[in-house]
């Protein structure tokens, strides 16, 4: 028996679906009007997906499961096999297999698969796969992005108001702005310009004690620069051709090779080694507990 069936409308080639069965898990009565598709071939009669009465799927899209709602749209080729896509517009070569909730978003062409909330983003060739992988692609995070399982960044723009990530981060060849961003876990940072004097950056959890995050630049032609308002690094390496600016709060973290780091705030159980540069600057002073001081570092305080 299928699931629902085609009503013209005024439009030739658009049609308008309509429930012939009851699917619960959207709260769909048989009877119940849908949204717009261009023939069957955008959603499966069997399986429990949805389009709403607000939406659209047209083109060569398909939905299989889940649920498209609040004046959603899928063209091209958006393969949405599963999840919830809410006030969203998904386009290009998209497939959507995981559970993921998309709300107040443009996504075009990538992958998306395993559990995760995109919200107020704009995604472009974006892989999201188990561990989430990003490379070559444009996050623009008007609100936030969240991720829950390991990040694996390359040659990434960055334009994000509100991060999280709840497991490792391996970012390289990273720029960008952010306003507020936790990195929890071991996280990897290498070849980066990060740069606001408004950001809230967070790498690493106090509550961890085994691994460490590392923030390295390797070279003059690939160093990682992050200006920031508020940095926390906790269990954390500085390393390399690294310059860090801003107000720091460092825990059981190391800063050596090479590294420049001008810190108004707190320093404690850490180390400062290896030709490391650590400068003191701004009004305020800045508290060292428990530090080691070795090699040929220079301070200024």
């Amino acid at each position: 028996m299928k699931k629902y069936e085609l009503l013209a409308t005024d439009i030739d080639g658009q049609y308008r679906i309509r429930a012939l069965v009851d699917i619960p898990v959207h709260g769909v009565k048989a009877g119940d009007l849908g949204g717009i598709v261009n023939g069957e071939h955008n959603l499966s009669q069997e399986h429990n997906g949805w389009i709403d009465e607000t939406s659209s799927v047209k083109q060569s899209a398909f939905v299989l499961e889940g649920l498209v709602e609040s004046e959603s749209h899928l063209y091209h080729n958006v393969q949405f096999l599963k999840g919830t896509v809410s006030s969203s517009i998904l386009e290009g070569s998209l497939r959507v297999s995981g559970n993921v909730s998309i709300l107040n978003s443009s996504i075009e062409s990538g992958e998306l698969e395993g559990d995760g909330n995109i919200v107020d983003s704009s995604l472009k060739n974006v892989t999201l796969k188990g561990s989430y992988v990003l490379n070559t692609a444009t996050v623009l995070a008007n609100h936030s992005l969240i991720c829950y399982k390991k990040q694996v960044w390359s040659n990434v723009q960055l334009s994000v108001q509100t991060g999280k990530m709840e497991r490792d981060l391996e970012m390289r060849d990273v720029k960008g702005t952010l306003n507020t961003f936790n990195i929890f876990e071991d996280s990897y940072i290498e070849y980066a310009l990060i740069s606001n004097r408004n950001l809230n950056l967070t790498i690493g959890d106090a509550d961890i004690r085994e691994g460490f995050s590392k923030i390295a630049g390797n070279s003059v032609e690939e160093p990682v620069t992050i200006f920031a308002d508020y940095l926390y690094l906790l269990s954390s390496r500085i390393d390399g051709n690294t310059e860090i600016d801003g107000h720091l709060k460092m825990i059981e973290s190391v800063i050596q090779n090479f590294a420049k780091v001008h810190v108004l705030g707190m320093m404690e159980n850490s180390a400062i080694t290896e030709w490391a540069i650590v400068e003191a600057k701004g009004k305020g002073y800045t508290k060292l507990i428990d530090m080691e001081f070795a090699g040929d570092s220079t301070y200024t305080f």
